[in-house]
């Protein structure tokens, strides 16, 4: 997996984003000319951010639906996605 993968997918994170179904969405609406994300990038992701603690999983059941994977950024993944900004593009982050 590149590392730009997992950090964009943990910015997505900051917007509410949830699942890998809404992560795909997003991707798909805003960035579909010059970057383009499949799930097979996408939840391998998620996984290794779950990994490191950087994101949190949660499951969702609805009855009649079929079960969801929820993700959430935590403050170390807000923290280490601030410091990679920082580093990476020289962009102060509050």
């Amino acid at each position: 997996m590149k590392t730009e993968t997992k950090w964009i997918i943990l910015g997505i994170l900051t917007t509410g984003c949830q699942t890998g179904y809404e992560i795909k969405n997003l991707m798909d609406a805003s960035f579909q000319h010059f970057w383009k994300m499949s799930y097979g990038q996408i939840y391998p992701a998620l996984k290794v951010l779950v990994e490191e603690g950087y994101a949190t999983q949660s499951v969702v059941r609805t009855e009649g639906a079929p079960e969801k994977k929820q993700y959430t950024i935590t403050l170390a993944g807000r923290r280490m996605l601030h410091r990679w900004l920082e580093t990476r593009f020289m962009i102060q982050v509050s």
